[in-house]
Parts: structure tokens; sequence; C-alpha cells
């Protein structure tokens, strides 16, 4: 009852109120009478779709089982030749969820933790995005298994190596999937000698994931002298099988590329009321029905499998599916564009690659009223509007027409690379005035891949996004001393706009807290779901 008022969306049952405890005692104990086939469908995750259109994933109760049943036994390590699943060696762990309920990422630690009996930490996005909160929950809570993005991991342990970075990580199991995970961080991850370290891969599609491979020094140097550019994405998981197919459908040898179709247990029902779409990417192989995933792989002479891009126009944007055209009907819908194209590519080498929009503005006239001409800036806030953060282009550049090939198409190479423009325009560089401009300029550069960077640069413009704004953070952190919520950056995305906000934090007045605010905090850091906490180990039970 004393946590009822924080409750603002549902009616609320609080079961050491006196009221609600008489009127639960009325209601009949018996189980309810609700019955579920395995094959009626569990829930429906939207994915993007390249008409723009986003298609819903019909999950069935048997795929989720299938899933869980199956991805235990690679968390619990059980040899292929034992029967059953892992949920009983999963009893008792505790698990970390840092991913938003609407992706099946977190469904990793999500479904074990529930049906195993363990105890689910779901980290609120302060701990999830600033590396000083993250580091302070893990030395606080021993977690067992962690699942995330190896973008999102390196963002919050940037910098840590050895023992600090064993501190940061579960003490059984980490996944990473998402995206791909380059060998060398894979080495700096399993070198610290914490944990089993897995790559996981699949779409949704499929049910959350489909291959795992468990990553050691021994694998990674096999995958090394295999050719391979990322750690493979592995081998299929129980009642899961994995073929790699040429243009006709055709097997491809080992060593050669091809489309990567999955099958087994995992398939899923298909698109909610897309009957031409499932049809299209769900097919029969040799009397199975598979799912077409659009992804191109190899497979490597140890019969694993590696990742080598997209088939289609379909990219990943730090760690989400994202379909250019998606975003490209979001952009040609403002009613001051005439035309417009979406692209990923990296600010500069090395750097993580970003969405760079490119629009063609409507002739200014009685077509186009004042308020609807197209700026960068109002594109940026429209497609706010309409799109989820992950998908909104980090740089905005208005051309008069889109260079096209000889047969009429545009011709992506031939677009112009927003900071050689940016350069060629004459933008001035205005130099660090104060220590702390000048010690954010050395951070910005760093993380940016840039020569140099001056307090009036934009940090989206330059590249910058939700990852590489939490490396920042945690360096600002470290530097400073002061801790910034993520949302700092993007309200004060210049380092004249954002030194100020630093300095005022570094003011004395700002030590001042009590132990009460860091109670307070800290309840606000994760919702835990499962069993009691270890006695000792926090005040707050499991509920």
């Amino acid at each position: 009852a004393a946590l009822a008022d924080r409750v603002t969306t549902a009616h609320v049952v609080a079961l050491d109120r006196e009221t609600d405890a008489a009127m639960l005692g009325a209601l009949p104990d018996a189980n309810l009478g609700a019955a579920v086939s395995p094959s009626q469908v569990a829930y429906v995750l939207f994915t993007s779709g390249s008409t723009g259109v986003p298609k819903g994933v019909a999950v069935t109760h048997a795929n989720a089982v299938h899933y869980a049943r199956a991805v235990s036994r690679v968390l619990a390590d059980v040899p292929a030749s034992q029967a059953g699943d892992g949920f009983a060696a999963l009893d008792g762990l505790q698990f970390g969820m840092l991913s938003t309920l609407a992706a099946d990422l977190g469904n990793t630690s999500l479904l074990p933790s529930l049906l195993a009996g363990g105890t689910l930490h779901v980290l609120s996005k302060d701990v999830t995005t600033e590396p000083a909160r993250y580091a302070q929950y893990m030395q606080g809570h021993q977690l067992d298994v962690l699942k995330l993005t190896p973008n999102h991991l390196r963002a919050l342990v940037a910098g840590k190596s050895g023992a600090e970075l064993a501190e940061l990580l579960p003490k059984q199991a980490l996944v990473l999937g998402g995206e791909a995970l380059r060998l060398d961080f894979a080495r700096e991850l399993v070198s610290a000698g914490r944990c089993r370290v897995l790559n996981h891969y699949g779409p949704t599609e499929t049910t959350v994931g489909v291959l795992t491979h468990a990553v050691t020094l021994d694998t990674i140097d096999a995958a090394s002298a295999l050719g391979a550019g990322t750690v493979p994405l592995g081998r299929p998981l129980a009642n899961t099988c994995a073929i790699v197919v040429d243009a006709h459908g055709q097997e491809q040898p080992v060593g050669i590329p091809g489309e990567l179709w999955v099958g087994g247990a995992g398939v899923t029902n298909g698109y909610l009321n897309r009957p031409e779409l499932t049809a299209e990417r769900f097919v029969s192989f040799r009397g199975e029905r598979v799912y077409r995933t659009g992804d191109r792989v190899r497979r490597l002479s140890d019969g694993t499998l590696e990742f080598l891009g997209r088939a289609d126009d379909q990219v990943k944007v730090r760690g989400y599916r994202v379909e250019l055209g998606e975003v490209e009907q979001a952009l040609r819908s403002h009613p001051g564009v005439e035309h417009g194209v979406v692209v990923l590519r990296a600010p500069s080498e090395g750097s993580e690659p970003v969405l760079v929009a490119y629009a063609v503005p409507k002739q200014a006239g009685y077509a186009v009223s004042h308020n609807d001409r197209a700026t960068p800036e109002k594109l940026v806030q429209w497609l706010e509007a309409q799109l989820p953060q992950h998908m909104v282009p980090s740089t905005v550049m208005l051309l008069e027409a889109l260079p096209l090939t000889a047969n009429g198409k545009v011709d992506r190479v031939k677009l112009p690379d927003p900071g050689a423009s940016a350069a060629a325009e004459g933008d001035a560089y205005v130099a660090p005035r104060t220590d702390t401009e000048t010690k954010l300029a050395a951070i910005w550069a760093d993380v940016l891949k840039r020569e140099q960077v001056g307090v009036t640069d934009n940090f989206l413009a330059l590249g910058g996004h939700s990852l590489l704004a939490i490396r920042v953070l945690g360096r600002i952190s470290k530097t400073f001393g002061v801790r910034l919520p993520l949302r700092t950056l993007f309200d004060a995305p210049t380092i004249d706009q954002l030194a100020p906000r630093i300095d005022a934090e570094r003011a004395p007045a700002a030590a001042a807290a009590t132990p009460e605010a860091g109670l307070i905090s800290r309840s606000r850091d994760a919702y835990r779901i499962g069993r009691p906490t270890t006695p000792g180990s926090d005040s707050e039970p499991g509920a």
C-alpha cells in the first residue's frame, strides 16, 4: 500500500491493505479455466518494414517455450548429448535485462529467468545509459546472466580492461546479440576472465535467436585464422536448423557466401494480416517450413556461420533493425519535401555508422507555405515525432537535386559526405577557451574519431548518437567527477553549451546530497521480479 500512489495507469490491488485483502479473500482460489494451445499466438512484435509499413511477427506459445528451453540449455552449458532443458541449472540465478520490453532482445533474460525460478533485474534507463550508474549497480548486485548488444556494452565499459572490466560483467554468462561482435572487443571480454561469453544471433521471425557461439581465446584465434572479420554466429540451437543457399535456393558449400534460411521449432506463424509477405519470406525447403532471413553468411570449415551483411537495404543501427524505406517514407511525408533518401555511413574512419538523410525541398511558392518550408532542424523534429530515436538520422542535408545513375535511379555513391560538405562551406573552427572546454574537446575528438573538435561543432552533426553519447558521458564522469543524464548531450549538443552545465554541476552545492536522496535514487535503479534477494544484499525484497 505504501507504493500504491506511484502507480498511475492501472487499478491497484495492495496485498497488505485490509479492504483489498477482504476482496481477494472472497474470490475463487482454483486455477483459472483459460485454455491456451501451443499453436496460439503469445505476442505480436512489430519490426521495421521496407515498404514503410511495420510488419507484425506473430509468435506462438510453442515458439516462446521452445526458445526458452533451447537457450537455457546453452546458458546452463548442458551437453548436446544430454536430454531436457537447462531450467534446473538456472534455478535461483540473477538475470539482468537492459533492453526495452517492446523488442525481443531482452527475452534471453526475461523468459529463462521467470521459467527457471530466477530473479529478473529490469534495469532503469538511467543505469543503462550512464556508465557510472551502471558500474555502481553491477558492483552492488551480483548478476549472473546479462544480455545486450556489443556496442551498448562497449559504451558502458569504455576504457576498462582486466580486473576493472571484470567487475562490470556478470558472474556466469554474458550474451551479446543484435549486431556483429568484433574480434578485438571479444578478446578483451574473454581476457577479463569473469564469465562465459556467448555470441547470439536470430531475427524476430524465428523467435529471438537461433544461433549461438561460445567465445573463447581459442575460438577467436580459430575464426581469425579462417579469415572471419567478426566473431562467428555459431551453430543452431536445439530443434533448429540453418541453411546457406544461393539465389536459386540451392545449398552453398563451405566458404561460399549465400543467404541464410532458418528452420525448426522457432519459426513463427509469419506476419499478422500480411499473407503475401508471409508467403514471400516463409517458404518450403525439402518439406520443411523455413524463414528467409535476408542475411548474407558463409559456413566456415569448422561448421560455424559468419555474418557478411544484409542482402537488401535493411541495416543495423546500434543493434536495431532499420528498413531505410521506412525512414525515407517518413521523410518524404513532410509537406515541404519533394524527394528524399536515407543512407547509412560512417562519419569518419573507425567510427560507428549513422543514418544520414538527404532531402530535396519543394520550391517555395503557392504550394508550400512558409511554415512548411523544409530546413534540417524542422525535418529532424518532424522525424522525431514519427519515428523511434534509433531511426532518426543524425544528419539531414538539403540538396537541389539527387544524383542519378544512367537508368534514372538515385546514385547513392555520389551523395555528398556531410563532413566534407561542412568543410567545403568553410565552417569556422572555434578553439576551446577554458579548461573545461579543452578537456571536452579532447573527449569528443577521441570518441568521435576526429582530429579536432571546435566548441561550436554539433555532436549530432559530427555523427554522434545515443551509444556514443553514453561513452562521452562516461568520460565526463571520470574526468570531471559529475554525472549527467543522457538527454543533456542532446539538449546541449555543442561544447560551448555543455561546458557551463558541467561547471555548474561541479559547484560545491552539488556535493550536498543527503543519504536519503541516495537511497531514493538507488531504489529507482531497477525493478526486481522473482525470488527475494540474499539477506543483507539489499534492503528491498524481491516482488
